[in-house]
């Protein structure tokens, strides 16, 4: 059994990146993985074992998304010692993460919506001035206080 830690640097955060490489990891049955976003917002480290062939495809796979992804601007891979959870296990990590985040998405809506309510019965009572104004930069709220969490 191998094991190795890959170091992926770019812009390889809040777009699926992790998603990718389990994808990846399941299509080559690699038996444990790991991937966890870094505190800089700007790398993922991911943590796979499992047959030495299997290893070795998964890391030139990884290798291979820096050159089809302009995102992604450098693969570091090093011998690894230490535990690997099962790919199962990151499986059921990474759907209560996903749902977590979808929660307070759904909850950023909700009090977006009260804001835009209240600005509704406002303009109600001031006859609707600037109201389309108000409404267009909904969208805009609701990812500018995604990006704060």
């Amino acid at each position: 059994m191998k094991k190795v830690k890959l170091v992926i640097k770019g812009n390889v955060q809040d777009i699926g990146f992790r998603l990718r490489l389990l994808k990846e990891a399941q299509r080559l049955s690699i038996s444990q993985f790991f991937a966890d976003n870094q505190p800089d917002k700007r790398t993922v480290i991911a943590y796979v074992g499992g047959k030495d062939r299997a290893v070795d495809e998964y890391v030139k796979s990884v290798k291979g998304m820096k050159a089809g992804n302009p995102g992604v601007v450098e693969v570091r891979v090093e011998r690894y010692r230490g535990e690997i959870r099962g790919i199962g296990d990151y499986v059921d990590y990474l759907h209560t993460e996903q749902l977590s985040k979808g929660v307070e998405a759904v909850q950023i809506l909700g009090e977006t919506l009260k804001e835009a309510a209240r600005d509704f019965t406002e303009g109600v009572a001031n006859g609707f001035r600037h109201m389309d104004k108000r409404f267009d930069e909904l969208p805009e709220k609701v990812a500018a206080k995604l990006a704060k969490r």
